[in-house]
């Protein structure tokens, strides 16, 4: 419903607005990569998401520059979807520099990757029931409370036990393909690249679970 009411897409099915091909003069582009965080899942308003903000603190700062700020995002893309699109469609937009803004859940697992944080449903997703509790505060209230009980005793593992472990396998070695596609195919066309890393919005003092995966990626 959020999407039916909030969402528009340009020609290319970005949630953007549409943009000519050739670059106009005096224009520096740049072309942004990402999933639903940079797609602005939640937020209402296009010109709210954190690629447009960039686009107009930008021009507001530039005196004579002119800049455009592209998001070339969607929900559920991982790196794989990145480089895809990146030839399929970005390219041809002739951008100045490309962002690739990397969540932790874009680095794709290994096919017998075992670590699954997906909350439990306390009703079979079957039953008639589901569709209806699954609107219910006080469910999903319950819902949450009893996951972060089973993760806590032990019984079910949690999103960053899962991400760490995703580092650790096949699935990082993967990704570094991807990376260095993107920024092979970047540094071929003269292109600038630069690679921001949205962090897991929990804990984000000295103790922040994920600092391993940031330094990873820095290191890389």
């Amino acid at each position: 419903e959020w999407v039916q009411t909030n969402i528009f897409y340009n020609k290319d099915g970005f949630r953007d607005k549409d943009y000519s091909f050739k670059k106009p003069d005096g224009v520096f582009r740049i072309l942004i990569i990402g999933d639903s965080q940079t797609f602005g899942h939640g937020i209402d308003h296009v010109e709210d998401t954190y690629p447009k903000k960039l686009e107009s603190q930008l021009n507001a700062a530039a005196g004579s520059k002119k800049f455009e700020v592209l998001s070339f995002a969607r929900p559920g893309w991982n790196s794989d979807s990145h480089l895809q699109y990146l030839y399929k469609k970005g390219l041809t937009y002739q951008p100045d520099l490309i962002m690739l803004s990397l969540y932790h859940n874009d680095i794709l697992p290994p096919t017998f990757f075992d670590c699954d944080s997906t909350d439990l449903d306390l009703v079979d997703t079957s039953h008639f029931l589901h569709s209806v509790l699954n609107s219910s505060a006080i469910y999903n209230f319950l819902k949450f409370r009893i996951n972060r009980g089973l993760e806590a005793s032990g019984l079910k593992p949690n999103y960053i036990e899962c991400r760490k472990g995703i580092y650790n396998s096949r699935g990082w070695d993967m990704q570094r393909l991807y990376l260095d596609a993107i920024i092979g195919t970047a540094k071929k066309n003269k292109i600038h690249f630069m690679m921001t890393v949205i962090p897991v919005l929990f804990r984000l003092s000295d103790d922040y679970p994920m600092r391993f995966a940031h330094e990873k990626l820095a290191g890389f």
